[in-house]
């Protein structure tokens, strides 16, 4: 599975979720290697992988939609570059092992929805590698500072079990791609 890939890197994933807009690359024209493409709301199963995504706003010509992803025992919650969860989302984010963000928005807000949502490891998108910032600017930067994280460690993939992630310990990883 690959959250909002900037290459066409994923010709071995099963499923792509798109929250990113316009997509970085065109889910039509290119090797895809028949990966399903997701970048709107509904209810999806794909070889185990079940989502379920819904709109919690809009922007001009966006969707901002909110997916929650089971895999493997594993609860995934891609809130994509939203910074504000509204209440009535709150209630389906129980149990949330991994939240997967993007640093757009303000990192007080995205430290505020972390805690909403008590997740045992946050996942931080981004697009440019070693700054300490994850490349999210002075919002990122605050977002750290909120959990006593001065530095985000390059990865470019994690990989994990269920009993590694520990619960509602909010662990901080970004990934770079």
């Amino acid at each position: 599975m690959f959250i909002d890939p900037q290459s066409r890197r994923f010709s071995s994933a099963d499923v792509v979720v798109n929250t990113v807009y316009p997509p970085a690359i065109d889910a039509e024209g290119g090797s895809g290697g028949g990966a399903f493409w997701i970048e709107h709301a509904g209810e999806y199963e794909i070889k185990g992988i079940r989502i379920r995504g819904w709109q919690v706003g809009a922007e001009e010509d966006r969707e901002s939609i909110v997916y929650l992803i089971a895999f493997e025992n594993i609860n995934f919650a891609v809130l994509g570059s939203i910074d504000i969860l509204p209440p009535e989302a709150v209630e389906h984010m129980q149990d949330i092992d991994i939240s997967i963000v993007s640093p757009a928005g303000s990192g007080e807000k995205l430290a505020r929805l972390a805690r909403q949502i008590e997740p045992g490891m946050i996942a931080m998108l981004s697009r440019s590698a070693g700054s300490r910032t994850a490349g999210g600017g002075k919002g990122i930067k605050l977002f750290l500072d909120e959990f006593g994280v001065g530095r985000c460690r390059k990865e470019d993939k994690i990989v994990l079990r269920k009993n590694d992630i520990r619960e509602g310990a909010m662990e901080i990883r970004c990934l770079y791609g």
